[in-house]
């Protein structure tokens, strides 16, 4: 999709709330089952699953833990293997659909910013334009602006 020419999209108060409700509400679920609060260095220290390592995990769990069950190891329990693969799984599937939510919500930002800002350049520039005619608050908005465009090319006296 191209970029819009004008946007001017909002959020009702029903409709804030109830997406922050949202929010809000996954949060709770996720920290009432697991709130850890790790450091990058005990993330570093966790094995790693990924697309590459998947297909083994699944085979050691799905099929060779049936078939071999003397193989199971005694400190990782089959059944708790088992769930930790299906969370996996899930959080997957919720990371792909937060991360979609996470894109949309940036580029509707980045479109109300991009608008917001145009709106303040053309004000400035009318106020740029007027200050020295005795237009009422031409000089007020143009000083009152003026520091965004401090550093960014010449500027007018």
């Amino acid at each position: 999709m191209a970029i819009p020419v004008q946007y001017g999209i909002a959020f009702t108060p029903a409709e804030e709330t109830t997406i922050m409700t949202a929010f809000q509400s996954v949060l709770l679920i996720l920290q009432a089952k697991a709130n850890f609060n790790m450091t990058n260095e005990e993330r570093g220290e966790l094995s790693k699953v990924g697309d590459e390592r998947i297909p083994y995990v699944l085979k050691s769990i799905s099929d060779y833990a049936v078939q071999f069950p003397n193989l199971n190891g005694l400190a990782h329990p089959i059944a708790l293997a088992n769930i930790d693969l299906s969370t996996y799984g899930f959080t997957g599937t919720m990371t792909t659909a937060m991360a979609q939510i996470v894109e949309l919500t940036e580029e509707i930002r980045m479109v109300a910013g991009h608008f917001a800002y145009a709106f303040m350049l053309d004000q400035y520039a009318n106020a740029e334009r007027y200050r020295g005619d005795n237009v009422a608050g031409a000089q007020v908005v143009y000083d009152g602006l003026k520091g965004c465009f401090e550093g960014m090319g010449p500027q007018p006296e």
